[in-house]
């Protein structure tokens, strides 16, 4: 039997090893370079550098899942990471964005706009006050990809407007959308107001595709590759539901041939790729910016010999 929780490990931390044997190396310089501050103050500069960069680096990366009211973005989430956590509270569900990251303990809070963090109990912070719900869980694959769940954008009996989504720190997107009204224009609109680099790193995930038949399917994919395609990276297309009936309880696949009819094997996979993209472009401007560190660095040397 599958373990479905080490094939997510595989997709959300896809190029992640690459990123830390860099790391590790930054690590090396960091230390050598902090051992001679003291007879070189002017290394202080190039050290502070160094580690901002190695905490860029670290910093996991953030994907939203955005999408109208009811197209299924939680139950992607859940499907991401495999069971069913997010918080069964309805200002979590509905109100408010709810952030699930790494804890070392199950975890659930309300961070207010001011930055304050209130656990939240029976007695609910007032929902206008809170900027989002904080999850955290003890799930390993959290400390390289937290997921941001929005709700749904176009009820505006919540108030929540998509201009707010980009008071968060989102790296990547995926847009769900209902099968038996897919990508409406509503749809279109808001997502093309989304700042490009979120878009240059976006899925469409097409959720509930087990109400539309043979038939009716084909004709939605096919309107979505000439429409939405050259908008995304790529279309999944899911039984969402059927996905998480494919698990049991504990984060295992008991149905293979199911896990893999409902789309969830491909989303993963294409996560995977979206994730390795991201991680190689962080690497590179990491690369980049070492160098000018370098470079800046031996400028300094170069002007205080030759003076």
């Amino acid at each position: 039997m599958k373990n479905h929780s080490e094939s997510v490990s595989t997709s959300l931390n896809r190029g992640q090893g690459v990123c830390e044997h860099f790391l590790y190396k930054l690590s090396r310089v960091s230390t050598d370079l902090t051992g001679a501050q003291r007879e070189l103050p002017d290394l202080a500069a190039a050290i502070r550098a160094i580690r901002r960069t190695e905490r860029l680096l670290r910093r996991p990366i953030q994907l939203a899942l955005i999408g109208e009211s009811n197209s299924g973005k939680s139950t992607v989430a859940n499907l991401l990471l495999g069971v069913n956590i997010l918080p069964t509270l309805q200002i979590a569900n509905t109100r408010v964005p709810t952030l699930i990251c790494h804890g070392l303990e199950p975890a659930v809070a309300a961070v207010m706009d001011n930055g304050e963090t209130l656990p939240l109990a029976s007695k609910t912070p007032t929902s206008d006050k809170i900027s989002y719900v904080r999850v955290k869980l003890p799930v390993a694959v959290l400390r390289a990809c937290e997921i941001l769940d929005f709700p749904g954008l176009s009820d505006p009996l919540l108030g929540y407007e998509s201009a707010s989504m980009f008071s968060h720190r989102i790296d990547a997107a995926i847009w769900c959308t209902f099968s038996t009204q897919a990508w409406k224009e509503s749809e279109a609109l808001v997502w093309r107001n989304v700042p490009a680099r979120i878009r240059e790193y976006g899925l469409l995930a097409l959720t509930n595709k087990d109400r539309l038949n043979a038939k009716q399917l084909a004709k939605v994919k096919a309107r979505l590759e000439q429409v939405a395609r050259p908008d995304f990276q790529d279309v999944a297309c899911l039984a969402s539901l059927d996905a998480l009936k494919a698990l049991n309880g504990d984060g295992h696949v008991q149905e293979d041939d199911a896990w893999r009819n409902s789309g969830a094997a491909d989303l993963h996979e294409q996560v995977g790729r979206l994730m390795l993209e991201m991680r190689l472009r962080r690497l590179r401007k990491a690369q980049s910016l070492i160098g000018k560190i370098a470079g800046n660095a031996l400028d300094r040397f170069d002007t205080a010999l030759a003076g």
